[in-house]
């Protein structure tokens, strides 16, 4: 019965709104990432054949950094220079919420 109340109010409509907004945003990011991740693949694929770079490419959190990965492959000498560059990108680090401190009795 009391749910039933406040699912009836504005601010339960407006909070639930905002949630799957923010899920569409994040799925929508997700999906680009693993767009840009696999087009990279290939693109290394085809002008180092061999380079097995799944594993690095996976770590990437940044579409920006894997569109311009994309861009530079071709200007990219050989296959160290490559794997340099991939590990000079490092994936966004989650920041964690504080620890509560705790009362002594």
């Amino acid at each position: 019965m009391m749910l039933e109340l406040i699912k009836d109010t504005p601010y339960y409509r407006y909070m639930i709104d905002e949630a799957r907004k923010e899920a569409l945003r994040e799925g929508k990011q997700e999906g680009s990432l693993q767009v840009a991740r696999k087009l990279l693949l290939r693109l290394a694929e085809k002008r180092f054949p061999g380079a097995d770079i799944k594993t690095e490419v996976a770590r990437i959190r940044s579409l920006s950094a894997l569109e311009q990965l994309c861009l530079d492959i071709d200007d990219l000498k050989t296959e160290k220079t490559l794997r340099e560059r991939l590990g000079k990108i490092t994936p966004v680090k989650r920041v964690s919420k504080p620890k509560r401190k705790t009362r002594k009795s």
